[in-house]
């Protein structure tokens, strides 16, 4: 997710709170929850590559290839890949992630990428813009 941390580093004071959404019309999503919450647990840098990697290579993942794909992004960021494959298969971090969609549900969020800023609600991919817009609009009302 360049464009949130991009936003994060050039605005002070802004914190960012990724929280998981699996959509059920996407059939490994929430394996893909699952696993890049199990990353995290070894490694936040290493969430982040992989989501990045998960994210960009969508088109090309199945729910049959997704822990192959997962365990090597881990193996290049050196994260302990039979800890990882561990938590993977037994769906260690299921409860993270439905929390997650619990909190998501309670907000009102029904699709992804969704957001929540200062309060306000922000669905939809938007450009790096009109998200700093946004961001620059709170901060100055927050005053």
């Amino acid at each position: 997710m360049p464009l949130l941390q991009s936003l994060t580093r050039n605005h002070e004071g802004i914190r960012l709170l990724y929280k998981h959404l699996p959509l059920t019309i996407h059939n490994w999503a929430e394996d893909a929850a699952v696993a890049t919450t199990c990353v995290y647990e070894q490694d936040n840098g290493a969430f982040w590559q992989l989501s990045d990697y998960l994210f960009a290579n969508q088109k090309t993942i199945t729910k049959e290839t997704l822990t192959e794909k997962v365990l090597e992004v881990a193996k290049q960021a050196n994260l302990n890949t039979e800890q990882l494959k561990q938590c993977i298969d037994k769906r260690q971090t299921i409860s993270v992630v439905q929390a997650n969609m619990a909190e998501a549900t309670n907000l009102g969020f029904q699709s992804t990428p969704s957001f929540l800023i200062n309060g306000r609600t922000v669905v939809g991919a938007l450009q790096l813009q009109q998200y700093k817009a946004i961001i620059d609009e709170m901060m100055a009302t927050a005053k």
